[in-house]
């Protein structure tokens, strides 16, 4: 198994990410605690996740934020937020590769 070394800043938000679902926080209480700025915790975050650390995030109900996924449960119910978001991103594609690039004025009203 192969060992990733992290970066001081990528230390530094993985210590705020909590290992279960339990208590996920949020990406603006890790900026608060941190410092450092929520464009800069998500690009680590996609990094940590990069190297193989099961980060994920919830987006329903009131336990809002990210966590470590622990087991099968947790890691499917974090990847949901993911996959809705990446369904909405296909879409948005195909609308925009589907838009009429000299007409879409006259098109709104």
């Amino acid at each position: 198994m192969r060992k990733h070394k992290l970066t001081t800043i990528q230390r530094r938000i993985l210590r705020q990410i909590p290992e279960g679902i339990e208590r996920p926080v949020k990406i603006a209480d890790i900026v608060r605690i941190t410092r450092i700025n929520e464009r800069t915790v998500n690009r680590v975050i996609r990094q940590l996740t990069a190297k193989g650390i099961p980060v994920v995030s919830f987006r329903i109900g009131e336990n809002k934020g990210v966590f470590i996924a622990l087991n099968e449960y947790e890691r499917e119910l974090g990847l949901v937020s993911y996959t809705h978001q990446k369904n909405e991103m296909e879409r948005r594609i195909s609308d925009v590769r589907n838009a009429d690039l000299k007409h879409w004025k006259s098109k709104i009203s």
